[in-house]
């Protein structure tokens, strides 16, 4: 995973923390003392957002290759590839 991909929850009692932790990065925070079920729902609320992400990223790098897909197909001739009238 990639650091600038990762999702940082930190557990804190302190509230100086809190600003510390979110200008290093992290991109939720929990105070001590925390309830299980809490947590457990944050990080699955955090696991779902990543997916999403991930997804998106995907469909976005899928996009920009059919959209070069196209691009060469409308500028180029399908039997030379030669540049075609339309480059002109």
């Amino acid at each position: 995973m990639d650091r600038k991909n990762a999702v940082i929850i930190f557990l804190t009692s302190s509230d100086e923390d809190v600003v510390k932790g979110f200008s290093m990065g992290a991109c939720d925070y929990i105070k001590k003392p925390f309830v299980k079920k809490e947590l457990q729902s944050r990080i699955h609320a955090h696991l779902i957002q990543k997916q999403q992400r991930d997804e998106l990223d995907r469909q976005n790098r899928e996009l920009r290759n059919n959209m070069e897909k196209l691009n060469y197909m409308a500028y180029r001739d399908g039997l030379t590839g030669l540049y075609n009238r339309r480059y002109v």
